[in-house]
């Protein structure tokens, strides 16, 4: 019996280092290479949020919510704004007076909002809309831009960032005599990326530029607003052999 154990003892050390060799490195040269693709385009989905509280002037009655709202969408239809594109996004009220006051509240001091979201196309019409709307009771401004086709330039730019690796790929492995064959690796760009930050930023920045408290000083939106673009911008890194 000890001498069984012993033999397999002896054998052990064998048995665990009888792994199966490593396969052969199919590709032991290739080259690395970052190819990307961008664009800039006029956004044609323009989100305003459009917010309408009564309010009461000294002297003159409360103007009301209810002919507040039929105001505005009464503005939205001259605007050329349709109904399809408007949709309520929240309604609240509350006292003015309940901070301050111990007396019994008021149905008459209640100051009823409405928010509203658009959609429209052009920022042409944020400005016509904005021309038409109550001074005191409104308010508004866009929240976030982007374009109808967004998925399709998102695929466009993938192939020509892939099609712009293979070329630099050439270009460079033919600098020193070589030559690529096939693609070993693709790693595809994330969704998440650049892209979408800047688009964030464009909103951001859209949303700090046309905003108002009060529309009785309301200036047109700014050129560099109206004009500005999305960038859309995608990189993709691939691994080629060398012939």
């Amino acid at each position: 019996m000890k001498t069984l154990m012993l033999i397999l003892a002896l054998m052990l050390p064998v048995i665990g280092f009888a792994q199966p060799a490593p396969a052969p490195n199919s590709f032991p040269r290739t080259i690395t290479v970052t190819g990307s693709a961008e664009m800039s385009v006029t956004p044609d989905e323009i989100y305003v949020s459009v917010t309408l509280k009564e309010y009461s002037r000294k002297g003159d009655p409360k103007k009301e919510l209810k002919s507040l709202s039929a105001d505005f969408l009464a503005a939205c239809k001259a605007a050329g704004i349709p109904d399809t594109a408007i949709s309520i996004a929240r309604m609240e009220g509350y006292n003015e007076r309940w901070y301050w006051s111990r007396r019994p509240r008021r149905l008459e001091e209640n100051l009823d909002q409405i928010s509203y979201e658009l959609k429209v196309e052009r920022f042409d019409k944020v400005e016509a809309l904005a021309e038409k709307l109550d001074d005191y009771g409104s308010s508004f401004h866009v929240t976030r831009i982007a374009h109808s086709n967004a998925s399709g330039f998102r695929k466009q730019l993938k192939i020509d960032a892939m099609k712009a690796a293979k070329e630099k790929a050439r270009y460079l492995s033919e600098s020193i005599g070589e030559s690529i064959g096939p693609a070993v690796t693709i790693t595809e760009p994330s969704e998440t990326g650049a892209e979408g930050a800047y688009t964030n930023a464009i909103s951001q920045t859209l949303s700090n530029s046309v905003s108002y408290k009060s529309l009785e000083s309301l200036q047109p939106v700014p050129a560099s607003i109206a004009s500005r673009k999305i960038r859309y911008r995608y990189e993709v890194t691939i691994v080629f052999a060398l012939k």
